[in-house]
């Protein structure tokens, strides 16, 4: 069984610096690619990294480039090549199969390891950090008083959702609420967003549309599992804002607003101009939306540390205001700085993810009280 250390991340950081732990990361998705490196970087332990660990061919046989280092992606064997003074960074936040299947792997009993997501969420739980002055921002143009939204699949709308959706109107009852689907949004104007469709993956289908929408229109985007719990109208100075999650991620989708043309907007949507959603060989890329549109943002000096902070006049809101809530415990952490509440319903999940999320959610306390026992300092 694994021996899981607690901490913050920058008291996590100092053990490993001063302990001089080598570093294996077991997880090579958005978070281990986009979040592990910036972490990694701004605490100078970069150094310290040896490869990642991932179960999907494709992400071994590609790895992963650090300001131009090249870090190999090795299956699961290469856990047993990890050097004895290093130390696991796991980054599933879906862990629990994860934590299952290393607690049972011979070779690796009593090593050291971080479940990255549930120190981040437990960090963004604490005391909140000095707020930014992000009201004192005002731009030339006020944000449209207009909310978007996407529904592709021609199905009907679920009944939870929908009590999502009347919030928007309880807060924002003078705001224009536009639904964009196949009648009035040309799906095939981007061929990831197309390949999505035919492959009824229907929430990818939206990643590209909402930022098209956005660039375009000007306005307000919301996914439709986000919950309203205050007007937006403090918000229509910003120029351009969107939020992160607990781990520091771009989501445009729990609440995102920006006047039409603005320049973070187009060059968001310009990374994704390129993008394929099905591979030549007929496998899907399954990376969300974080992956690719935390990127720009890092390009232009963002840290992914939860805080909130202004990118090429585009105010970046910490998790505390649109994503309150952490589908690993199941709760939700509200201040008064709380705008809106993304439940994450989880639509571009599949069956057999959608179910390990659950068992996650069912045994995150046990984790939490195992992490408990043992501290690194």
């Amino acid at each position: 069984m694994l021996h899981l250390l607690k901490g913050s991340r920058e008291e996590l950081a100092k053990y490993i610096k001063e302990q001089n732990k080598k570093i294996v990361v077991y997880g090579a998705g958005m978070i281990g690619k986009v979040i592990i490196p910036d972490y990694l970087l701004q605490y100078d332990i970069i150094d310290n990294l040896q490869f990642y660990v991932d179960m999907d061919v494709r992400k071994q046989q590609k790895g992963i480039e650090v300001q131009g280092q090249h870090y190999e992606v090795c299956s699961k064997d290469g856990l047993l090549k990890m050097p004895k003074d290093s130390i696991l960074l796991v980054t599933n936040s879906n862990y629990n199969p994860v934590l299952k299947m290393l607690d049972e792997m011979e070779g690796l009993d009593g090593r050291e390891a971080i479940l990255f997501p549930v120190i981040e969420a437990e960090e963004a739980g604490q005391v909140e950090k000095e707020e930014f002055p992000w009201k004192e921002i005002t731009s030339n143009k006020q944000i449209p008083k207009k909310i978007h939204y996407c529904w592709f699949s021609g199905k009907e709308i679920p009944d939870y959702l929908k009590k999502c959706m009347e919030s928007w109107h309880r807060f924002c009852p003078d705001y224009e609420i536009i639904r964009w689907d196949e009648s009035n949004y040309d799906i095939n104007k981007n061929l990831y967003m197309s390949q999505a469709y035919k492959a009824q993956k229907w929430g990818f289908v939206p990643d590209y549309a909402r930022l098209d929408i956005l660039y375009e229109q000007g306005g307000f985007y919301l996914d439709t599992d986000v919950e309203l719990i205050k007007s937006l109208d403090e918000l229509r100075n910003q120029g351009a804002f969107c939020g992160v999650e607990k781990w520091g991620n771009i989501n445009m989708g729990g609440c995102s607003g920006a006047v039409p043309h603005h320049p973070m907007i187009g060059k968001i949507l310009e990374t994704r101009k390129n993008l394929v959603f099905c591979y030549p060989d007929g496998t899907l890329n399954m990376e969300t939306c974080g992956v690719y549109e935390t990127q720009p943002f890092l390009g232009l000096g963002m840290h992914t540390d939860n805080t909130t902070q202004r990118i090429n006049g585009m105010t970046v809101f910490s998790s505390a205001y649109f994503h309150p809530y952490d589908y690993m415990s199941g709760e939700a952490v509200l201040t008064d700085r709380t705008i809106s509440i993304h439940h994450f319903n989880g639509g571009w999940l599949d069956e057999c993810a959608r179910k390990a999320r659950e068992k996650t959610t069912l045994e995150y306390r046990k984790v939490r009280s195992r992490m408990e026992q043992e501290y690194v300092w």
